[in-house]
């Protein structure tokens, strides 16, 4: 399982100049995948890769394999 850090996403996607409705879909998802995202704190493998290769941040500053 991979533990999102919410405040460090937010963060990082804020800086970007963007919020979680324009990142989702700058990255082709849905909002609502982030809003579940906020709810559980977790995130699945491929979605953490997608977000850090377009966020240009490393994995271990958004998440952690638990």
């Amino acid at each position: 399982m991979i533990k999102v850090d919410v405040s460090a996403l937010k963060l990082a996607v804020y800086c970007q100049g963007m919020n979680f409705n324009s990142f989702a879909k700058k990255l082709g998802r849905s909002k609502s995948l982030f809003n579940n995202i906020v709810k559980r704190k977790t995130i699945s493998a491929e979605l953490a890769k997608q977000i850090c290769d377009e966020l240009k941040v490393n994995f271990d500053a958004l998440f952690e394999v638990v």
